[in-house]
């Protein structure tokens, strides 16, 4: 990551921002000032600290990393658009649940709620398919 030029992560479709995060991570992975081995055994909240200091890797990041790259079966990612509009749209909600919402809403889920994600998310997907005005995710 560290040796492509910039210009072809742009001519990819990455943008300036995201550009500047990978290159961070990258650097912070080359100079093992972060460990991604380590944190395999972590417990979700350091996961979460030590992702989030690097500039640019939010919450949603944290959440995406944990559910797939280290294939948690009960992570949850409260903050997905997606999964939001999905849970309003199959537990017949009148407005797309909060964050908050959302994770009172998994505890029923536990401690397989990365299916529950990946099955929302397919249902998303199918509802996007069949009805193209259902909200698009950003």
């Amino acid at each position: 990551m560290l040796a492509v030029p910039q210009a072809e992560l742009r001519a990819a479709g990455l943008s300036a921002v995201k550009t500047a995060t990978l290159r961070r991570l990258a650097e912070a992975i080359a100079s093992r000032d972060i460990e991604l081995d380590a944190l395999s055994d972590a417990p979700e909240k350091a996961i979460h600290e030590r992702l989030t200091e690097i500039k640019g890797i939010g919450p949603w990041t944290a959440d995406i990393y944990i559910l797939f790259c280290l294939g948690r079966a009960d992570a949850w990612s409260p903050g997905d658009l997606a999964l939001q509009h999905a849970v309003r749209d199959a537990l017949e909600l009148d407005e797309r649940p909060s964050q908050k919402s959302m994770v009172e809403i998994a505890e029923a889920w536990r401690p397989w709620r990365a299916v529950a994600a990946r099955l929302l998310w397919s249902y998303y997907a199918w509802r996007r398919r069949k009805d193209p005005t259902t909200p698009a995710a950003l």
